[in-house]
């Protein structure tokens, strides 16, 4: 029933359903604050960031892989200055798991300020998850996002994918190439 009540808050267009998933996330453990943590993500809660950073911490210190995954997606989904925080911390951590959810969430911050205009912050993103010891899934996301990001300034990193020897890169090059416009690219192509 849980998932149901959840399902309703988050089609409310009303602080209210925010602050009863809040306070729903601060009362309950388990995968019922993995559900909380869900719904907030995706109705992009900034008042919760401080708690799924909370979460994130909690999920790492007991090893706790689907608490860690999924305060590193709310994050993402939110984004903000204090989600920022919380993944770049996460990106340190020794466990290949959590510097994996963590670079997923950057990614997700990341494509926000993308679309909301703000390249530059979201290149600076995209490079600090291109630099983090992740799996290659998480660097190819990274790398396509800092291209998009750059727009003609990506063109030499879109080049050095189409030269790569490793095949997911240069598919990687072939998508974005057709995904940058402009005549630059053209030409560079």
């Amino acid at each position: 029933l849980a998932s149901w009540a959840r399902v309703a808050l988050e089609a409310i267009d009303d602080p209210a359903a925010d602050a009863a998933l809040r306070d729903s996330l601060a009362k309950t453990k388990g995968n019922l604050a993995i559900g909380a943590i869900n719904s907030l993500g995706v109705r992009g809660d900034s008042q919760a960031a401080p708690l799924m950073a909370e979460a994130l911490a909690a999920g790492i210190k007991a090893n706790d892989a689907e608490l860690v995954d999924a305060a590193a997606w709310g994050l993402g989904q939110i984004g903000g200055d204090q989600a920022v925080a919380a993944l770049r911390d996460a990106i340190k951590s020794e466990t290949p798991a959590v510097r994996n959810a963590a670079v997923q969430g950057l990614v997700l911050a990341a494509e926000q300020l993308l679309a909301t205009g703000k390249a530059d912050e979201a290149a600076k993103l995209y490079d600090e998850a291109r630099a983090a010891e992740v799996p290659k899934q998480r660097k190819l996301e990274a790398t396509r996002g800092a291209i998009l990001a750059r727009g003609d300034a990506g063109i030499p990193l879109l080049l050095e994918q189409l030269r790569s020897d490793d095949k997911k890169f240069l598919q990687l090059g072939l998508g974005a190439a057709r995904e940058l416009p402009g005549q630059k690219v053209a030409a560079a192509l």
